[in-house]
């Protein structure tokens, strides 16, 4: 089974790998604007990769808990200079 990623997708869930991020935070690490990172985050929802949580007025998103969610993060911490997006 082949599962398709497009490159805003892996670099926002390396992001998220490390540690839970708000949609603001994602926004200025893939220097996209905030507009953008609903679309992103729905296809990897969607995958079963992010759980999203409302925290007052902030979502807050988080690597989900699925065994392939952490085996990305796995993937992701041993190789940490690797452009995984350009695979």
């Amino acid at each position: 089974m082949s599962i398709g990623f497009s490159k805003p997708e892996i670099k926002a869930l390396r992001q998220i790998a490390m540690g839970e991020s708000t949609l603001g935070e994602l926004a200025r690490h893939l220097k996209v604007t905030p507009g953008f990172i609903p679309r992103v985050l729905r296809g990897l929802e969607e995958k079963g990769l992010v759980d999203i949580r409302r925290e007052g007025v902030k979502k807050i998103v988080r690597l989900s808990v699925a065994s392939h969610a952490q085996n990305f993060k796995l993937l992701s911490d041993s190789r940490p200079a690797a452009k995984i997006e350009g695979w």
